[in-house]
């Protein structure tokens, strides 16, 4: 296209504007086919495969507050040894503590700018 890493790229708005002023001016789908044939002249077009489209299923058991963590010790204090004082962060595991009534198999997903505590449900077709 001879756009280099220096230059402005088009934003999604200027595209959007661009296709449209390319169908009310009744081009776009003779732009659309000419750009096909050339694609299918060069083998470069793909006939088959799978579209996916992923859907937010809402759950009314979210999280109520803060997220709460446990710590717990690997081990005791006399089982302490030099070398072992070195990683005794490693040690040490933080456990999350789950509510009662919160469901924690869903996620906080953020999506058109909200944040959703909700589960993910992929569909997808063959073409």
């Amino acid at each position: 296209m001879g756009i280099s890493l220096d230059n402005p790229v088009p934003d999604h708005s200027v595209i959007s504007r661009f296709r449209i002023e390319l169908t009310q001016k009744g081009v776009y789908e003779k732009l659309f086919k000419a750009m096909n044939k050339q694609l299918k002249k060069h083998k470069i077009i793909v006939k088959t495969g799978v579209i996916e489209d992923a859907s937010i299923i809402d759950t009314p058991l979210k999280p109520k507050g803060k997220t709460t963590y446990e710590i717990q010790v690997d081990r005791s204090e006399q089982e302490r040894i030099p070398e072992g004082q070195e990683n005794e962060q490693q040690m040490q595991l933080l456990i999350k503590m789950v509510h009662p009534g919160v469901d924690s198999e869903a996620r906080w997903i953020k999506k058109a700018g909200e944040t959703r505590y909700a589960f993910k449900k992929h569909h997808l077709t063959n073409t």
